[in-house]
């Protein structure tokens, strides 16, 4: 397929409007001024509340008059999981179980997919580790409703839930 010029292009009869003035230095001032406007959209993050009507009613002022929401939310990348602990989606309840998996090395596996609850277990011998999380019917947040902290298994360095796809996502961040 070869290369069009722009002396290829066909010259059209209505090359001006009527003011005169050119089409073309229109459409072009039009593009360049698109550009110089444009944008980027934020990253999205799965960890990040959106605010909703209910969390004004949630959020308290300090003594400076600061308005500081009622969150118990760790970092990004913690892996820290307790019961009680909300998220914004069941894609981030995955990503923090990613992290608690990469963070304590343990064979975490997926053993529950359903639209409105997610379930993992560890993959050890004998291990009793489990953490369930659904959607809460008052917040319409995913929470986590039961969660079993000990693992009773040894670190053998193999996960489940770091396949191509995950492993590929992480290392797209890290760029």
């Amino acid at each position: 397929m070869a290369l069009m010029e722009w002396h290829d292009v066909p010259v059209l009869a209505d090359e001006y409007d009527s003011d005169g003035e050119s089409r073309r230095e229109r459409n072009n001032y039009e593009i360049e001024k698109d550009i110089f406007g444009f944008e980027d959209e934020p990253r999205v993050r799965h960890n990040k509340y959106p605010d909703t009507e209910s969390d004004v009613d949630e959020e308290e002022e300090d003594e400076h008059g600061q308005r500081n929401p009622k969150r118990s939310e760790p970092k990004r990348g913690a892996g820290n999981l307790f019961e009680g602990q909300q998220f914004i989606n069941g894609v981030a309840f995955k990503e923090a179980v990613l992290d608690h998996a990469l963070k304590t090395a343990r064979n975490i596996k997926q053993c529950r997919y359903d639209k409105d609850r997610i379930a993992f277990t560890c993959g050890g011998k004998n291990c009793k580790w489990y953490i369930y999380c659904s959607v809460s019917g008052k917040t319409s947040k995913w929470q986590v409703k039961v969660h079993r902290d000990r693992h009773l298994c040894d670190v053998n360095g193999e996960c489940e839930m770091l396949k191509v796809p995950v492993i590929a996502r992480l290392f797209l961040h890290k760029i």
